[in-house]
């Protein structure tokens, strides 16, 4: 797996649906079929890097807590 296909499967994953880092992980293995198993660490380092570079927009609501990125 290349960085930039964690980028784009994120991209392609929060275009269809807005949702939280932990919810991401399990889709992203899920439409891997078990292939990525991506870490917390990773996961929200690429949500950071790709809301800095205005890619995304973190939704920051009460419940559930954190940010939902859309």
């Amino acid at each position: 797996m290349q960085r930039g296909d964690v980028r784009t499967s994120l991209l392609l994953l929060l275009a269809e649906q807005s949702m939280h880092g932990y919810r991401l992980m399990p889709a992203i293995t899920e439409q891997t079929s078990g292939t990525w198993q991506l870490s917390p660490g990773a996961i929200y380092l690429t949500l950071n890097q790709l809301d800095e570079e205005c890619l995304i927009d973190p939704q920051i609501l009460a419940e559930p807590p954190g940010p939902v990125w859309q």
